[in-house]
């Protein structure tokens, strides 16, 4: 009576890894070129943070969202610090970051021993 019951359960959940290898193949997260498409996982997650028991790390979400906006903007991504630099102060506040005009090109290296004085336009945000 029992081998039934585990032959269904063995059959369910080949079904659920058929459905759920299916979903991944057809949601464009991978691309063509075999990488993963983050703007993508960013769209599916804030969809499925919506069903009930389902949770994700929303500051990860909001940190790809954001990186992802900066680098649309040609921006330069700046990984640790949350910075994106040179894009415009308008780019800048339509993704709801904190314009600096003039920063140091040596402001995330503090042990430097030689820097340019040249001013950096960067995008800040609190994560």
């Amino acid at each position: 009576m029992k081998i039934p019951g585990i032959i269904i359960l063995i059959v369910a959940m080949i079904l659920c890894f058929f459905v759920s290898g299916l979903f991944f193949a057809n949601s464009g997260i991978i691309d063509e070129d075999g990488n993963l498409n983050e703007l993508k996982v960013v769209q599916i997650s804030k969809a499925l943070d919506r069903i009930p028991l389902v949770s994700f790390d929303s500051e990860e979400l909001q940190f790809l969202e954001i990186r992802q906006k900066c680098e649309s903007k040609n921006g330069k991504w700046i990984e640790g610090v949350n910075e994106c630099e040179s894009i415009s102060e308008i780019d800048c506040e339509n993704i709801d970051g904190e314009y600096f005009e003039c920063e140091s090109a040596c402001r995330n290296n503090p042990n430097a021993d030689i820097c340019i004085l040249m001013c950096v336009q960067v995008c800040k945000f609190d994560l």
